[in-house]
């Protein structure tokens, strides 16, 4: 009972950023908190990371939502426009199963984390739900084929998770095992619930279906923003650092 409140905190957070994001009409607003959010998010990761490399204290950048606070905040800060819908399906699906672990499993990130590596979380989390919501919802019409990109990216990751597991990356890294993605690509997603079940198979059913429900996740938004966008137009407002400086010199340009 002692952790009830923590999928209570994360449930009316995600309800809270849903309404925020619904509610926002202005597509300048939209571009600047997607920069303000790119440009919190990015740096810090750079240095808690790089702190983490030199120092040999924490963990390396291999889960799924470690590598999408580096794809939303690179594409968003560049406005990589074909990137976006990656971009967004990384930072919500990393969110989306944040809430989904605390909500079913809320003791094992409180116990096993620092207070204030748990604090950083959720508002590192939470930050890519407010972007991957923003970016999926109230910038672009993203084409149905584009829904083959983010599933090819996070199987890339997969893939590179496989190879840190394999000592091929990062050979000093340890406890990997705790870490989400590992369980997913060794089929022992269901040590993350506490739960004793060592039968492979029942393991590899449950592993499967979240790999399934991650690329229905991706298709399902995929179909919901082209129903929202069809009487609606692009963000023309531009996104990122580069479309604000052009966004200044027209601003500037009449008045010389």
């Amino acid at each position: 009972m002692e952790v009830i409140w923590f999928p209570i905190l994360l449930i009316c957070l995600l309800t809270f950023f849903i309404f925020v994001t619904a509610k926002i009409r202005s597509e300048k607003v939209v571009s600047i908190l997607l920069l303000i959010l790119a440009l919190i998010i990015l740096p810090w990761k750079i240095i808690e990371f790089s702190y983490y490399a030199i120092t040999k204290t924490g963990t390396y950048p291999i889960e799924i939502s470690h590598i999408s606070y580096f794809v939303f905040g690179v594409i968003v800060l560049f406005g990589i426009k074909k990137l976006f819908f990656t971009a967004g399906i990384f930072s919500f699906i990393s969110a989306l199963g944040y809430i989904v672990g605390g909500v079913a499993s809320p003791s094992t990130g409180m116990v096993t984390l620092e207070f204030h590596i748990f604090i950083m979380g959720i508002i590192s989390h939470f930050i890519l739900l407010f972007g991957g919501l923003l970016l999926l919802f109230k910038v672009n019409k993203y084409n149905l084929r584009e829904f083959y990109i983010p599933v090819i990216a996070f199987v890339l990751v997969l893939v590179f998770a496989y190879l840190v597991d394999q000592k091929v990356f990062y050979p000093e890294a340890s406890g990997l095992d705790n870490l989400v993605v590992i369980k997913l690509i060794n089929g022992t997603i269901l040590s993350y619930l506490k739960l004793d079940i060592s039968n492979v198979v029942v393991n590899w059913i449950v592993t499967s279906l979240i790999y399934l429900l991650v690329i229905s996740v991706i298709f399902i938004v995929n179909l919901l923003n082209n129903k929202i966008f069809e009487n609606k137009l692009n963000n023309t407002f531009g996104i990122g650092i580069l479309a604000l400086k052009q966004v200044k010199i027209y601003k500037a340009g009449p008045n010389r």
